[in-house]
């Protein structure tokens, strides 16, 4: 004996569609976005480029973010950046 019943496949898409869920794609802006490193805006390897593009804010500040991490011993922002150089593709 089961409590809980399966939702039937008809109330889930009126629920996503009242809600508009539906359409796939980022939920915000309704696009898919991908983060890739950048070929066009990069002065290293383009993980700052990336991420402009991918969250729409502009690279000087993830720069001035690296650069900050830099300061107490350069450990915290030279590891950050590589482990991002290695995961994020290449456009």
């Amino acid at each position: 004996m089961t409590l809980l019943k399966p939702i039937p496949p008809s109330c889930v898409d009126v629920f996503e569609a009242a809600h508009g869920l539906t359409g796939g794609g980022n939920e915000m802006t309704g696009t898919d976005k991908v983060l890739r490193r950048s070929r066009h805006n990069r002065v290293i390897a383009g993980v700052c480029g990336g991420l402009e593009e991918f969250f729409g804010i502009s690279a000087f500040w993830f720069r001035l973010a690296f650069l900050i991490a830099l300061l107490p011993g350069g450990i915290p922002g030279i590891l950050i950046y590589l482990i991002l150089w290695i995961i994020i593709p290449n456009e």
